[in-house]
């Protein structure tokens, strides 16, 4: 799987080099927000990973799933739903939504992929 991964620090992507390099997945690291001026670079990609303070709208939806992106991946400490996440859109646009935390701790790394949909 290829993976452009948006960030804002570079610690966010520290535990994320170790689990994409374990799971044999292609890690393109992009220094920005995810928004619909920087969509456009995730263009080859099969998947973003994006924080959960980021915005997944109607017209971002269109624009990956134009795209052919399959899954988002939501870096974030809690499995819960997100008002910024349109996740019943994704859903009904064969998009999957992964969670994968966004400060591991031993516990979380056992856990590292955990699929949640509504």
């Amino acid at each position: 799987m290829k993976i452009a991964f948006y960030y804002k620090k570079p610690e966010e992507k520290t535990w994320f080099n170790i689990a994409a390099a374990d799971e044999g997945f292609e890690v393109y690291y992009i220094k920005k927000d995810f928004n619909p001026e920087t969509v456009r670079l995730a263009e080859s990609f099969d998947a973003v990973c994006i924080s959960e303070t980021d915005q997944i709208d109607n017209e971002l939806i269109s624009c990956i799933k134009k795209m052919s992106i399959y899954a988002v991946l939501l870096r974030s400490d809690e499995i819960n739903y997100k008002e910024n996440i349109n996740y019943l859109l994704l859903k009904s646009n064969g998009i999957i939504v992964i969670r994968v935390p966004a400060n591991p701790t031993e516990k979380l790394i056992s856990q590292r992929w955990v699929s949640y949909l509504p």
